[in-house]
């Protein structure tokens, strides 16, 4: 079984090119707050396009 800490070099190593969209999104998140209340609220920080957000009982959704 592998040391744990001998993956690390190579997780480094794989997540460097993600590096700049990450501190770009986390750039993006930066100052934003969002808050629900209340029975089936729904709170949205970010991007919902081409989601489905269903609030209540006895729903059906299908895709199609």
């Amino acid at each position: 079984m592998t040391n744990p800490s001998q993956l690390i070099p190579q997780l480094v190593s794989f997540l460097a090119p993600f590096l700049p969209y990450l501190l770009k999104m986390g750039e993006q998140a930066a100052g934003v707050t969002v808050a629900a209340s209340g029975s089936r609220s729904v709170a949205v920080g970010g991007d919902v396009t081409d989601s489905v957000i269903v609030t209540g009982d006895g729903n059906t959704v299908r895709k199609g």
